[in-house]
C-alpha cells in the first residue's frame, strides 16, 4: 500500500511539473481563452435590447460591439430553444431592436465548416472569441476552424420587426451536400447557477 502512494505521488509531482512548464514558456498570449459550459443546457442564451443608434451606421457597430452589448442592459434575457433565429420570446409590443445570441456547438471532431448566412438586416458572427462576420446583410459565408469538443458562438442580430429573422446554414468545408440549418435549439448553453435574492 505505501509502495502505491509513494508512485501515486511521483507520478502527480512529474504531471504537476510538466502542467507548469507547459504554461511558463515565457509568452503571453492575446488569443481569447474560451472556456468550456460548466452547466451545459439545451438551447443559446438570448438578450434582447433597444439600441439607440440614431440612423448612424458607425455608430449602431460601435453600440453593438461584444464589450458594448456587456455593459447595456438588456430588455429580456431567456433561454431560446427555437428553430430559427428571430426575436420570437420577445412580446411584439415590447421596443427590441437588436438580439444576441450565445451558445456552444460540441464537435466530435476537429474540423472546418462552410457557414452561411441570410438577412435582410445586419448580423455579426464569432466563434471562439473570433469575429468572422462583422456587421454584414443579406447573404454571407464564412469558413470556420472548429476544435474537437466544446466551441463558443455568439450571434448578433439586428431584427427590429418580429417577422424578421437571420437564417444560418452549415456543411463541412468543400463538401458538395447540402448545408443544414442551424438554430438555437440545436446548440447549448451554460446556464448559470442563480443565487437567491
Amino acid at each position: 500500500m505505501k509502495t502505491l502512494m509513494v508512485a501515486a505521488l511521483a507520478v502527480a509531482a512529474v504531471g504537476a511539473n510538466v502542467a507548469f512548464a507547459e504554461e511558463d514558456d515565457g509568452i503571453v498570449s492575446a488569443a481569447p481563452v474560451v472556456a468550456d459550459p460548466v452547466n451545459p443546457q439545451p438551447g443559446m442564451l438570448a438578450n434582447a435590447y433597444m439600441i439607440d443608434y440614431g440612423g448612424n451606421a458607425s455608430r449602431y457597430k460601435a453600440m453593438t460591439t461584444l464589450a458594448a452589448l456587456s455593459k447595456a442592459p438588456s430588455v429580456k434575457s431567456y433561454e431560446d430553444k427555437a428553430a430559427a433565429f428571430t426575436r420570437g420570446g420577445v412580446s411584439e409590443k415590447t421596443d427590441v431592436n437588436v438580439m444576441k445570441w450565445e451558445g456552444f456547438i460540441k464537435c466530435k471532431r476537429a474540423t472546418s465548416y462552410t457557414f452561411s448566412f441570410d438577412s435582410r438586416d445586419t448580423y455579426s458572427f464569432y466563434v471562439n472569441g473570433r469575429q468572422y462576420v462583422d456587421t454584414c446583410y443579406r447573404q454571407e459565408s464564412r469558413d470556420v476552424d472548429l476544435k474537437l469538443g466544446w466551441n463558443k458562438v455568439v450571434i448578433v442580430a439586428y431584427l427590429d420587426r418580429a417577422d424578421n429573422k437571420l437564417a444560418v446554414e452549415y456543411r463541412p468545408k468543400g463538401s458538395l451536400s447540402d448545408p443544414r440549418p442551424l438554430s438555437p435549439g440545436m446548440m447549448f448553453y451554460d446556464k448559470p447557477v442563480e443565487e437567491e435574492w
